[in-house]
């Protein structure tokens, strides 16, 4: 699929997102897409989505990605690799359209929440802040975060998927 036919931006989080994968009180939630220009996007399970937009990326931003979850906040990171976790990771639930992965660290329990369908695939981010500081530190690193989904998304969106 030609990179050019992929748009990616943030959408409104839905009420579906929510109950799949939403954290009771969350602090801060937005979600991301990546669309088509009405083609479909290659067929891939939640799963396989997840694992193209992190364990796929070029290593410099998986370690980027990495030290800052674990150094900045505080993120308890599960095996990598693993069946039980995408980069980290911990694989919540997983059904034939969504998967939710989550993160926990004395400062916030994060979520995502990755629902795949034929011409759109959304990441929702769920955060709720467990620490006074949460707030701050977590708005220094939701300015990476707003940068980091959308070009994740669209790199994956634009990749063959890998064999597992």
């Amino acid at each position: 699929m030609a990179a050019a036919t992929l748009h990616t931006g943030r959408v409104e989080v839905a009420d579906t997102a929510r109950g799949v994968g939403g954290l009771a009180a969350d602090d801060w939630a937005e979600a991301v897409a990546v669309t088509t220009g009405g083609s479909s996007l290659s067929p891939r399970s939640p799963e396989q989505w997840a694992r193209s937009v992190f364990e796929d990326a070029p290593g410099p931003v998986r370690w980027f990605l990495v030290t800052g979850w674990r150094s900045v906040l505080r993120l308890r990171l599960g095996p990598r690799p693993a069946p039980t976790h995408v980069l980290g990771w911990r694989i919540l639930t997983m059904a034939t359209d969504v998967i939710v992965l989550e993160l926990t660290s004395p400062l916030m329990t994060a979520r995502l929440v990755l629902r795949a369908e034929a011409a759109r695939v959304v990441m929702t981010t769920f955060v709720r802040y467990e620490h006074r500081a949460a707030p701050a530190i977590w708005s220094l690193a939701a300015l990476i975060h707003r940068r980091a989904v959308p070009y994740l998304l669209k790199r994956a969106a634009a990749q063959s998927p890998k064999p597992r």
